[in-house]
């Protein structure tokens, strides 16, 4: 509760206390789910404000943390994953790959539910402050393969082409065609013209070739195992059922129940008290 609302100082008081950081809702967020995903706090994101609440996790949790996986809608993100899908905050992904920063953010190898690292799902949002963010840690990730062999470098180019040839120039003169066509422009017409501005795919595309030469181009090649296991997610989520696991207590006990169905929200007390608190914790502070 304290890290959904971005409360430092409750936090350390609980912390303090002996409050178990790895405690996790019916829906497995650990407490960096909840810090950054904006459905419990709508508060902006402050990058101060995480780095204290950073602070007072243990060392020793941090990777395991970075790389557990809460379910949304018969999906699974990471908290960096969730960020990128869900939050879309620069200030967030830039204070969970600081976080990250000790283990070589080895966050940005993992897949995501649809068999995408968060550069690919980067390159596929054209969100360049993002990918700049990603390959300034892990340059080399641009010749990772995603779960369907394609790598960003190879994603950033093929949209771009794409872009380039989505509306092509009119040639010929229509008979109802009120523009000028570009066969009757003069010579003298073309110098000086004003340059369009570079597209989003085009920005993309740029920004990757300009790591591109930083960098091995040595293809990393999708592992079997990890593309079996993002096939068994998906065929989880386009069955004939969207389920979800229910997890009743312990870590190894787990059940499906129908996304809709709200199985185990009744007992979750996260769920049950967060909006709440949100509402009333500013007033209690006074």
């Amino acid at each position: 509760m304290a890290f959904a609302l971005h409360d430092v100082e409750a936090a350390r008081i609980l912390i303090e206390a002996g409050a178990n950081q790895t405690v996790r809702t019916i829906t497995k967020d650990n407490i960096l789910h909840l810090m950054l995903d904006s459905h419990y706090c709508r508060r902006r994101h402050d990058e101060e404000v995480f780095q204290n609440l950073f602070s007072l996790i243990d060392p020793r949790l941090i990777s395991s943390l970075l790389s557990e996986r809460a379910y949304r809608s018969a999906t699974s993100y990471t908290p960096l994953a969730l960020t990128l899908h869900a939050c879309k905050r620069i200030e967030s992904i830039r204070a969970v790959l600081k976080l990250g920063e000790a283990s070589n953010n080895e966050q940005l190898e993992m897949f995501d539910s649809s068999g995408n690292t968060p550069i690919h799902k980067a390159v596929q949002m054209n969100w360049t402050e993002a990918l700049r963010l990603f390959l300034d840690c892990r340059p080399e990730l641009l010749y990772y393969e995603n779960a369907t062999g394609r790598t960003p470098a190879e994603m950033a180019e093929d949209a771009y082409i794409a872009s380039c040839v989505r509306e092509a120039p009119k040639i010929g003169n229509a008979m109802y065609y009120y523009r000028q066509s570009i066969t009757d422009k003069q010579p003298d017409e073309f110098v000086g013209e004003k340059k369009t501005a570079m597209s989003n795919e085009e920005q993309t595309w740029r920004l990757c070739q300009e790591y591109q030469g930083k960098v091995s181009r040595k293809r990393k090649l999708v592992s079997l195992l990890d593309a079996n296991d993002v096939a068994k997610r998906l065929a989880n989520h386009y069955g004939g059922k969207r389920q979800r696991p229910v997890f009743n207590g312990d870590e190894g006990n787990e059940e499906g129940s129908d996304v809709d169905g709200g199985a185990g929200e009744a007992g979750d007390e996260v769920l049950r008290w967060s909006g709440w608190s949100e509402c009333v914790a500013p007033d209690m502070k006074n």
